[in-house]
């Protein structure tokens, strides 16, 4: 299993507030799962690559809202 967590909005590789939460999730989750983080400018682009991203089984996205309300 691969666990990323892409952020959208930001630009690749740039470093912001969340950074200090983003590590500890990826090290919570590297003991159990192969972990990385991806930064895009637009949806689109998440949404492209996750198109290409290939696999035994098809990506699955888990969305998350910034202001922490449950998505129905």
């Amino acid at each position: 299993m691969q666990v990323t967590l892409a952020q959208i909005g930001t630009r690749p590789g740039s470093k912001d507030e969340l950074d200090p939460l983003i590590q500890a999730y990826l090290e919570r989750c590297s003991g159990f799962a192969r972990s990385e983080t991806e930064g895009f400018r637009t949806e689109e682009a998440f949404l492209s690559w996750l198109e290409r991203q290939q696999g035994r089984t098809p990506a699955l996205a888990v969305l998350l809202d910034s202001t922490g309300k449950q998505m129905k």
